[in-house]
Order: C-alpha cells, then sequence, then structure tokens
C-alpha cells in the first residue's frame, strides 16, 4: 500500500499534470462517439483547454488542481449523458438545469451513473489532489509555460488553416464549426454553455420586471362576471399517450367519462424545454420567435387587470416565473411536499385545488397547478394505486430499462395525470368554470436513441413537441350564452382539425375566460373559444 501511494504521489511538474488530464479527458470523450473526424476536430478544443487551465492556474498548486477537477467532473457527467441518453449539451439545457430542473435532474441519478462517476471522476480527482507538484523555479517555470502554450498554438493555427476556417477582421472565429467543435469535447461544451446560461438566467429575471405591459398597451375587456379558471400547467407528458387522443392502451381512465371534454390529439409545444416553453404559453410569444426570453407581460397581468385573483400552487420552483404569472397566493414544491405525506406526486396538489375549488363561490379566481406530470424518474410520479402497467421500469437510468418496462412506467405517469384531471374536474363540476390543461413539452422514450426532452428544436424528434391540449367547461359555464359559444367554437375547432400549439394559449386562456380585446390584445385566429356571437 505504501508502495502504491508513494507512486502515486511521485513528484511532477505542473505542465505534465495539466497534459495528463486533459489527455485524459480527450480520450474520455473518444467513449462517447469516436471517429477520426471527431477525435480531429476536438483535439484543438482540447489544446485550447489546456492553455487556459495553465493560464489561470500553473503559478497557484490549488488553483491549478481545483480547475483540473472540475475539468474531470464535468467531462464525467456530460460524458456520460451525451453517451446514454442522446443529450446535446446546450445553453438552454444548462439554463433549464439552472433554474428549473436542478431537484427533477437529482432524481434521475443512478447505480450506474454514481459507478460512472466515481470511476472516471473521483478517482483521478483523488490522484490529482495527491499528486505531490514539484517545485520550479519561476524561470523554469515559465518556459516550460511559454513552450507549451507555442506548441498548441501552433497546433490550433495548423487545424485552422488546414481545415479553412474563416475569420473576422477582429480576430474572431464566425465559422460555425467553432461551435460544432465545442459539442465534441466535454467538458467545454458544458463550461462553455454554462456560462451563457449563467448570464442568460440573470437576463430573464431582468426581462420579467421590464416586460412590457399588455393592460397598458390593449384595451381589454371581461364579459363573464364571475368564473373559477383553472389552468393545469404539465410536465413531460406527450398527448400521444392519452387513450382519449387515440393511444391503444387505457391511460385515460376518468377523463374517458367526462361528457363533452375537448382533446386536441395533435398539439405541439414551443420548444423541447420547460424554461422556453413557459415563457411561449404565457405571453403573446410564438414559437416561431428564435428568442424565448420574454419581451411581454403574461396572461395573469391581463387577469390581474380584469379583477381575478391568482391562486398558484407548483410542484416545481420557478418563483420568479410565478411572480410574472401575478401570483396572488404561491405556495411551491418544498411546502408542499413538507405540509403533504405523498411526495412530490401530482396528486399532493389535490387537497389546495380542492380547498380553493370548495371556497370558491362567486367572483373571478385564477388558479394555476404547475405538476411533475411525466417528468424521470417516472416511478417516482404515480402511487402503487396508480401502478395500472406492469412491469414497469424502477431504474432512474432508463437505457437500462426494457423497453415495455419503460413505456409501463411512463404510461403508468400517465394515468396518475388523468387522475389530477379527473380529480379536479369531478369538484368543479357545480362550479361555474373552465378548466384547461396543457404540458410543456414531450419526451423521448428511446425512439431513435433519444430520452428525455431537450434537444435543440432544429434538431429534436417529433417526440419531444407531442403534447396534450384538453378543455373542459363546466355545466353551468356551458349553459350561459358565452358559454354555449365557445364550446361550439372548441368542438368546430376540433372538428376541423385545427393544428393547435403552445401558440394558442395565451389567447385562448383569455378567451374561454370571457376576455376580448378590439384592438389587438387577443389574437382572434388563435383564441380557439373564438368570439361570442
Amino acid at each position: 500500500m505504501k508502495k502504491v501511494l508513494s507512486t502515486l504521489t511521485t513528484p511532477i511538474f505542473s505542465v505534465q499534470l495539466s497534459i495528463i488530464i486533459i489527455a485524459y479527458i480527450f480520450l474520455l470523450n473518444q467513449l462517447h462517439h469516436w471517429s477520426f473526424s471527431s477525435a480531429l476536430h476536438s483535439l484543438w478544443v482540447s489544446l485550447a483547454l489546456l492553455i487556459l487551465t495553465l493560464s489561470l492556474g500553473i503559478f497557484h498548486r490549488f488553483i491549478l488542481k481545483s480547475l483540473l477537477i472540475v475539468h474531470v467532473a464535468l467531462g464525467s457527467i456530460a460524458i456520460f449523458a451525451k453517451q446514454n441518453y442522446g443529450t446535446i449539451i446546450t445553453e438552454d439545457l444548462m439554463l433549464s438545469a439552472l433554474i428549473s430542473e436542478q431537484d427533477l435532474t437529482a432524481e434521475m441519478i443512478s447505480p450506474l451513473f454514481i459507478f460512472w462517476f466515481i470511476l472516471t471522476a473521483v478517482l483521478p480527482s483523488i490522484w490529482i489532489i495527491l499528486v505531490n507538484i514539484r517545485s520550479q523555479p519561476l524561470s523554469v517555470l515559465l518556459k516550460q509555460y511559454a513552450f507549451t502554450v507555442f506548441i498548441c498554438l501552433s497546433m490550433i493555427a495548423a487545424f485552422f488553416w488546414q481545415q479553412g476556417y474563416h475569420f473576422r477582421s477582429a480576430g474572431h472565429i464566425r465559422d460555425e464549426r467553432f461551435t460544432q467543435d465545442l459539442g465534441y469535447f466535454s467538458p467545454v461544451d458544458a463550461e462553455y454553455n454554462l456560462h451563457r446560461a449563467v448570464r442568460a438566467s440573470k437576463k430573464i429575471q431582468q426581462t420579467y420586471a421590464n416586460a412590457k405591459s399588455l393592460a397598458s398597451q390593449y384595451h381589454y375587456q371581461s364579459q363573464v362576471d364571475d368564473l373559477l379558471v383553472v389552468f393545469v400547467l404539465g410536465e413531460s407528458t406527450r398527448g400521444d399517450h392519452f387513450a382519449i387522443n387515440g393511444y391503444n392502451k387505457p391511460t385515460n381512465p376518468l377523463l374517458s367519462k367526462v361528457p363533452h371534454l375537448i382533446s386536441f390529439s395533435h398539439a405541439t409545444s414551443c420548444d423541447t424545454l420547460t424554461i422556453n416553453s413557459i415563457h411561449c404559453l404565457a405571453s403573446p410569444m410564438l414559437k416561431t420567435q428564435g428568442d424565448r426570453n420574454i419581451t411581454h407581460a403574461s396572461f395573469g397581468e391581463v387577469m390581474a387587470k380584469m379583477g381575478y385573483d391568482t391562486e398558484i400552487y407548483a410542484l416545481q420552483t420557478l418563483t420568479g416565473f410565478y411572480r410574472y404569472l401575478h401570483a396572488d397566493t404561491l405556495k411551491t414544491k418544498y411546502a408542499i411536499v413538507n405540509e403533504q405525506s405523498t411526495g412530490s406526486k401530482d396528486i399532493s396538489l389535490i387537497p389546495y385545488a380542492k380547498k380553493t375549488i370548495e371556497n370558491y363561490h362567486q367572483g373571478k379566481k385564477l388558479l394555476i397547478l404547475h405538476t411533475l406530470g411525466s417528468h424521470q424518474t417516472y416511478v417516482d410520479r404515480f402511487t402503487n394505486e396508480q401502478a395500472v402497467f406492469t412491469p414497469y421500469c424502477t431504474n432512474p437510468d432508463v437505457a437500462q430499462c426494457q423497453h415495455q418496462e419503460l413505456i409501463n412506467a411512463y404510461d403508468n405517469s400517465v394515468v396518475a395525470v388523468d387522475q389530477l384531471l379527473g380529480t379536479l374536474i369531478d369538484a368543479l363540476s357545480t362550479k361555474k368554470a373552465v378548466l384547461i390543461y396543457v404540458s410543456d413539452h414531450g419526451e423521448s422514450l428511446g425512439e431513435h436513441g433519444y430520452y428525455f426532452h431537450g434537444q435543440p428544436v432544429n434538431t429534436a424528434p417529433k417526440e419531444q413537441f407531442n403534447i396534450p391540449f384538453v378543455v373542459w367547461l363546466s355545466d353551468s359555464y356551458r349553459q350561459t350564452p358565452h358559454g354555449r359559444a365557445f364550446h361550439h367554437n372548441l368542438q368546430q375547432a376540433l372538428a376541423s382539425q385545427t393544428e393547435v400549439s403552445h401558440d394558442h394559449v395565451f389567447h385562448s386562456l383569455l378567451g374561454c375566460a370571457g376576455i376580448w380585446s378590439d384592438d389587438g390584445g387577443i389574437d382572434k385566429t388563435l383564441n380557439l373559444c373564438g368570439d361570442y356571437q
């Protein structure tokens, strides 16, 4: 043992240590997707990382070792995600991890990932900590640093010249292959996009605060004085796994018995990530808009202007977004989990929703429920009673699941969604109410080698855009002139197979609540409830 420790702690130069670790990370990347082209294009990125690491840490052992450990850890995590789930590390994905999915990501940690991380990150990090960096005169250290940087820069320049990369006069690479090459090499893809995501998250908080008021820009009027509006925001649930949309398994035992239910079977999301999709559906933003940053206020601001009191109960922690929706009452994940005994399952929201519904008698109320829906780990989304389809996968590492067991687990989460919606509709049956349910995005379940969601929108598979879109009006609301007209318009839209998406949510939520605008505040072509005639 002493001999092993002695070998591990043999003195080594700073430059040598850095080269060994970056070379190790380079080889680790080749496990994910080996080809001569990918190795060649990731080589210059690894050399650039070596230069950066040496520049920041060569003169201080603690800083150098810390940087190398961070590189190894992030590289290990990113390579695992890419290798097992087909994940592409993007700014949006990192932004989602920062803002909306920290807890959900933690739930997906599997034994295989832990083994991988220990083997590829923890053990190398222990060696980095134990290794003894040999002291050198400053002049010698500078010479080693200068020589190494010169060799790396020469190799990078030769690569750029041979590949014909294009530069602006200012010296910035403008060739799109630059960002493509970053994707070949982790942790640079993770670190680069994390840096961009941190800036983006700060910008989001600013844009929430600076969003242009719709109530000031447009003239809104309310045709309905008493109404309870319930908006249920789903998570990762696919519409093509709804039995009421034609799925061949009974995933909707309750909704299938609800009369006058409107379900659009071919609805699509505007994005594949929660943080982007919610901006589309809460505001007039269209899915064709490339920039997902908020520019205008939400439907919540308009409804507040119309006299609606808003209660939000959420199993997620997007507090900034909920404030953007003008929450008067707000309770998020940790408070709900602490108060309930059902864990982070959608049924945890039912007691709060029932209390709000029971206490509602008249006036204007907006109740928003933000669920966990069908987000992996799927087995955590449903109770034993909701486990209709067996056997089902319980492994957080979905790539290790038998395909049918994975589908069964996912479909059980859809059963749980059905129970939430069915319970809400039953509670609302004696009220003058409207309920709208839509998921934030879909989910890949192994199709074409993809899992989960979050692929870039220009390359994402259709499954990650597939969502349910359900609208229901209570009997007492449908018996009013406005409700009768709205339900008729919804039926017409359904019969005409109108292509619906998140683009319709903002305008339809306001429209179905009897709010209208004669100067452009609501797009009539996107209001599924249409005008009251």
